[in-house]
């Protein structure tokens, strides 16, 4: 059991890249990856296990002596899996079960972000077709409709037309093709203009940015942009320290 332990939860392109790039970073460690694919063997060895099953992943990382497990989808974290890993006594990147509600739950994150008073396109909340059919008058079209839960990238709609946006509501909530996903929905307006991502890697008191990133136009590429500019601008957007959720009047 020499060398770094390193195990990959999940199954697709994001966790293949997190696996190549562990694989070829100068530590080399030993990689495993639950459950993988059959594009991931020569790099990683497979583990039969789900990414929902948090309890076998937890109880198989004690027994491999993992030292530290990297969570990629979100479905995982949302059923708890990094809190398990943690109090298990094992190093984890993914946030906990609350934290992963920023992804999970576009309404949470929503009204999170209002709260703390930080920019966001506006938005209304709708819990029925009613509500939301509704609503759609308040916005101009085109208007962006994204269905609150997890969608497997299905759950969200830049509507056109007004015939579009009913369509949409009628499908997701009426007759519930994405499930509870769909039970409430966010209709939100159509902002334009350049868009990125940006992500950073916290432990909740430090953290370190990861360059960002953007579609190129016609391209399904995801590329660093990594000029002097975007990292001044990026760097001057991020705020230190993280800001905390406000504490209630009462504690």
């Amino acid at each position: 059991m020499d060398g770094t332990r390193i195990l990959v939860v999940g199954q697709g392109g994001r966790e293949h890249a997190i696996v190549r790039a562990l694989h070829d970073s100068p530590e080399h460690p030993r990689l495993y990856v639950a459950p993988g694919s059959a594009g991931m063997e020569d790099v990683a060895e497979r583990v039969p296990l789900a990414g929902s099953d948090a309890a076998g992943i937890a109880a198989w990382s004690r027994r491999n002596s993992i030292d530290l497990v990297v969570i990629g989808p979100e479905a995982p974290l949302q059923l708890g899996l990094a809190d398990q890993l943690r109090a298990s006594g094992i190093a984890t990147v993914g946030p906990g079960s609350l934290g992963a509600k920023l992804e999970t739950s576009k309404r949470y994150a929503k009204e999170l972000l209002s709260r703390l008073g930080l920019p966001t396109a506006r938005f209304r909340v709708a819990e029925s077709p009613e509500a939301a059919e509704a609503a759609l008058s308040e916005f101009d079209l085109p208007v962006v409709i994204k269905a609150d839960g997890l969608a497997a990238g299905k759950g969200v709609v830049i509507a056109t037309t007004r015939d579009e946006a009913l369509a949409t509501i009628d499908v997701w909530m009426r007759r519930r093709v994405l499930g509870d996903a769909g039970a409430a929905l966010i209709l939100e307006e159509c902002l334009t203009g350049e868009e990125a991502s940006l992500l950073a890697l916290t432990d909740g008191e430090r953290w370190v940015l990861f360059p960002p990133a953007r579609i190129t136009s016609g391209s399904a590429t995801v590329t660093p942009d990594r000029t002097p500019a975007a990292w001044a601008s990026s760097r001057r957007r991020a705020r230190r320290p993280a800001r905390r959720p406000p504490r209630s009047r009462a504690a």
